[in-house]
């Protein structure tokens, strides 16, 4: 069969206009500026830099993906940003976290301080984290189940996490980096040891929280798996493994990477409510270090095609929202409760963060 000029000229043609939509390293940057523009203004209710975003934990975290811009563009302006969304939270929250009864919210916020600290050396983030984390500890580590830290100080303190242990590893990790105080990997060991043993499956999925059924009298298992326990697991095994180079450590995060790109093929969910819109973000974080300092492109199809359809996806003002496989609306003042919840800060973070920490790498 033969293919005429114009027939091959036309095809080529078509096909440089698809890959003009993957993102590129300009797009990566180009949505960083749209989500900048859109978000950070002054005049949160509580001092916090961004607007539209709520919440102790789910601000800490849009936090990070200022952090991992300035990783990335490595320039004056990205690492100006990160200090003054950080200095923001920091006094939309304090500087004591007691009172928050969620021990979740607070590794969250110690992973962000101890990061920022690491580029900036500067101590008040440092005696923050290290404050707070040994609140922590203090309070949410016990022997029930074996060990692992509680992930909520009200109600009957039955429930022990994903979410705490893994960001607490991560957290610890970043600690012992930050002070060269061992005795944090310790920490951070036991915690990735507890989960082994509670919570991660053969397969690499991390089950969400063990809890005591009382009307029962038995544990009883959430077998939910999401993209931010797998994500964290896969950070902290990765961290551990820098440290001790026990293959083993290796090994686990290559497996819970596997299974994270089993949940589905684009990334289409986790999309209702205040928490799940931010999780993918999370995931793209800690599988981003993975896969870059370690040289691992065995996930790389998967990792392209999420950050291909979240780009695709985008509204005319370069905006992703936290459905990949869905375009996000432009005009969204106009949309449902959902949609608008859909495209907060927080919830546009996940795409963003997926862009800066796993496309044109």
């Amino acid at each position: 069969m033969k293919i005429s000029l114009f027939s091959l000229i036309l095809a080529i043609f078509f096909i440089s206009l698809i890959k003009t939509d993957e993102p590129t390293a300009d797009h990566v940057r180009a949505a960083y500026n749209a989500y900048v523009a859109k978000f950070k203004k002054a005049g949160h209710p509580k001092g916090f830099a961004l607007v539209n975003v709520d919440g102790f934990w789910q601000s800490a975290e849009t936090t990070e993906v200022f952090i991992d811009a300035y990783e990335r563009f490595q320039d004056v302006a990205s690492k100006e940003q990160m200090i003054e969304v950080v200095e923001s939270w920091l006094k939309s929250q304090g500087e004591d976290w007691k009172w928050n009864a969620y021990n979740d919210d607070i590794m969250w916020a110690c992973i962000m301080l101890t990061r920022t600290y690491l580029h900036t050396k500067t101590e008040k983030y440092l005696t923050i984290a290290k404050n707070n984390f040994k609140t922590v500890w203090d309070r949410a580590w016990n022997d029930q189940y074996g060990g692992g830290l509680v992930w909520c100080e009200e109600k009957d303190k039955t429930s022990k996490n994903a979410c705490v242990n893994g960001p607490g590893a991560i957290a610890a990790c970043f600690l012992a980096i930050a002070t060269g105080d061992n005795s944090y990997y310790e920490k951070a060991d036991d915690m990735i040891k507890w989960l082994n043993k509670m919570l991660v499956q053969e397969d690499g999925g991390v089950w969400d929280c063990i809890d005591w059924d009382s009307a029962n009298n038995k544990y009883t298992y959430n077998t939910w798996i999401s993209t931010y326990n797998q994500g964290t697991y896969i950070g902290a095994c990765k961290m551990l493994y820098e440290h001790n180079h026990n293959s083993e450590y290796l090994e686990m995060a290559k497996n819970a990477a596997k299974r994270a790109t089993k949940i589905a093929e684009i990334l289409d969910g986790e999309d209702n409510g205040g928490d799940l819109i931010g999780f993918k973000g999370i995931l793209a974080r800690w599988l981003g270090k993975f896969i870059r300092d370690l040289n691992i492109n065995t996930y790389n199809k998967w990792t392209t095609n999420n950050a291909h359809s979240a780009w695709i996806n985008r509204n005319n003002d370069n905006i992703m929202w936290t459905k990949f496989g869905t375009k996000t609306e432009d005009n969204i003042e106009n949309s449902s409760e959902d949609n608008k919840r859909r495209q907060t800060a927080w919830g546009c973070s996940a795409p963003l963060s997926w862009l800066i920490n796993l496309a044109a790498l």
